[in-house]
């Protein structure tokens, strides 16, 4: 079921070096945004780059808005574990789950392949989803 105020995240393992600050900045006044209309539940996974990035401003403001909350979804070292045969089970399903359930998706890609760019054509598809690009 879709929370009409929950936010979910995707985007590249790997920030542009040099970049990182701006878009900090840049996901941080879209959070803030969002928390503005309600936003209250922001979910993404454990992986790095922007998930991680998308997380610590999440816990950074977490200590003036004591509404939000965080939900960190284990994915990190799950393409080691089992055959590859799960390997869309155990990695997009949980993401596609997050999206599913989310009524904003927050975007950082630069490439048009690879986890991030799949998990951006998969919430363009679902219509309920805002997809706001950083």
């Amino acid at each position: 079921m879709k929370n009409r105020k929950s936010c979910c995240f995707t985007g590249e393992a790997e920030l542009p070096e040099g970049n990182e600050i701006e878009i900090a900045t840049k996901l941080e006044a879209t959070i803030m945004k969002l928390i503005k209309i309600g936003v209250t539940d922001f979910k993404t996974s454990d992986e790095t780059g922007f998930a991680k990035l998308a997380a610590s401003i999440i816990t950074k403001l977490k200590t003036e808005y004591h509404q939000i909350n965080l939900q960190i979804i284990p994915l990190r070292n799950q393409a080691e574990h089992g055959d590859s045969k799960n390997y869309e089970q155990r990695i997009f399903e949980p993401c596609h789950e997050l999206i599913d359930t989310s009524r904003f998706c927050i975007v950082y890609i630069k490439k048009y392949w690879g986890f991030p760019f799949y998990n951006t054509m998969y919430a363009i598809g679902n219509r309920n989803v805002e997809i706001i690009y950083i």
